[in-house]
């Protein structure tokens, strides 16, 4: 479990790409993590949790904290991750943020 501050949304930015490995997605995540401290640094809030990696379907879900589904999306621009979408979505079990239980909001 990780700890989110005043976070309680979650995102998932999603990757697929033939051929993806661990190594490329753990590349990503240390340039994921060095963007988000950027955007942190700027007034935004957004935290980078992790990532799954579904090798089967050459799919990988990075998700994060944040305040809206566009500071997700300018996190992943910045560290140069190539995704299709970035969507809200809800943790489950131990995958909750720190006690809080925060509904999905539709962005305009």
């Amino acid at each position: 479990m990780w700890e989110s501050g005043s976070l309680g949304r979650t995102f998932l930015v999603e990757c697929y790409k033939p051929g993806l490995d661990r190594a490329e997605v753990e590349s990503a995540a240390e340039r994921v993590v060095t963007a988000s401290a950027e955007l942190r640094a700027e007034g935004r809030e957004v935290e980078y949790v992790g990532a799954i990696l579904v090798p089967a379907d050459e799919a990988v879900f990075h998700v994060f904290a944040a305040e809206c589904a566009g500071t997700a999306r300018e996190a992943s621009l910045r560290a140069s991750v190539q995704h299709e979408r970035v969507v809200e979505s809800i943790a489950i079990g131990r995958l909750q943020l720190s006690g809080r239980h925060a509904e999905p909001q539709l962005e305009p």
